[in-house]
């Protein structure tokens, strides 16, 4: 069995814990080593930090500012800055804000929103968002 090494971005810690639950409960599997971390406040040092480790996929929240000020960069600038470096890599942006982060970027079927972890989206979909990853 394969097992993907997947960061998981936020600069919210209740938004972290979500994620974690979210995975935890729906990776009966276990295909994924999720790691979670709150974002720095420079995006290069940032990129410095996440390219020690050898993730398969990067997630990301969108407004990754919202509430820490002293963050200079969105979830989109992380993912512009990892694609630059590595073409094609997965990277995930999930939301709460959905029609900004569309708008904002220009390959929309990265952006997720975040209520797809919500147990009543789940169970409508025919693929959950852990699925979309590992493929």
């Amino acid at each position: 069995m394969e097992k993907y090494k997947i960061l998981f971005v936020d600069g919210v810690e209740h938004d972290i814990n979500r994620f974690k639950r979210y995975v935890n409960k729906n990776d009966t599997d276990k295909n994924f080593e999720l790691i979670t971390i709150m974002s720095e406040n420079s995006l290069k040092n940032f990129m410095l930090e996440i390219k020690k480790e050898n993730f398969d996929a990067i997630i990301t929240d969108h407004k990754l500012h919202e509430e820490n000020a002293n963050i200079s960069f969105d979830g989109l600038d992380l993912v512009k800055a990892i694609l630059s470096e590595r073409i094609n890599f997965p990277c995930f942006v999930l939301t709460s804000f959905d029609d900004e982060a569309v708008a904002d970027r220009e390959d929309v079927n990265i952006v997720y929103i975040k209520g797809l972890m919500d147990e009543s989206a789940e169970s409508m979909a025919h693929s959950t968002f852990l699925d979309k990853i590992k493929n």
